[in-house]
């Protein structure tokens, strides 16, 4: 199938977002399909993509794309299989949405470790969100909110601010805390 290689590297010194751009609506990592939805349906992109590090994209049309799947059963079956995993995605997002302030940033950032999560020595760091602000924007709440929540884990133990990043300290203790409100 052709298609045109593209290298995107993430811009420098862009952790917050500017007014008026609209909030963070998922993760995609390595080996994600992202603007597919657009060329299924024949409608405009309904998202912006930023990257974190530098990514390698394959730019397909959406006849090619649509034709691949059209000619690749398994293909189709696996793209199908995503597509109930946004749903499942988004649907969480929604519980996040209900669930009291405190157990939301432990949920989040744990759903964060698991997409974007980077160990080193001292923990497992988050590229983004950097700061509070950019965390309350994933779940809807105010800055302040977060900033009340995050002292008290970082009080716990369980989570740092080093080098304007999120540290994750002790990630069973947040599993922990969301998991017992269920």
């Amino acid at each position: 199938m052709g298609g045109r290689r593209l290298r995107a590297r993430p811009q420098a010194g862009r952790s917050h977002r500017p007014r008026g751009q609209r909030p963070l609506l998922a993760f995609r990592g390595e080996g994600d399909i992202v603007g597919d939805m657009a060329g299924l349906l024949n409608k405009p992109r309904s998202a912006s993509l930023r990257a974190l590090d530098e990514v390698e994209v394959l730019e397909l049309e959406d006849t090619q794309f649509k034709d691949f799947l059209w000619n690749h059963k398994e293909a189709w079956w696996t793209y199908t299989e995503i597509l109930a995993e946004r749903v499942d995605e988004q649907t969480a997002n929604i519980h996040f949405q209900k669930h009291k302030t405190s157990m939301q940033i432990p949920e989040i950032l744990v759903s964060l470790v698991d997409k974007v999560g980077r160990s080193n020595r001292d923990g497992i760091w988050l590229p983004y969100p950097r700061t509070q602000t950019e965390l309350g924007s994933l779940i809807g709440i105010s800055r302040e909110s977060v900033s009340s929540t995050w002292s008290r884990l970082r009080d716990d133990g369980l989570v740092a601010t080093r080098n304007g990043r999120m540290l994750i300290l002790d990630l069973e203790g947040l599993r922990k805390i969301y998991s017992t409100d269920e």
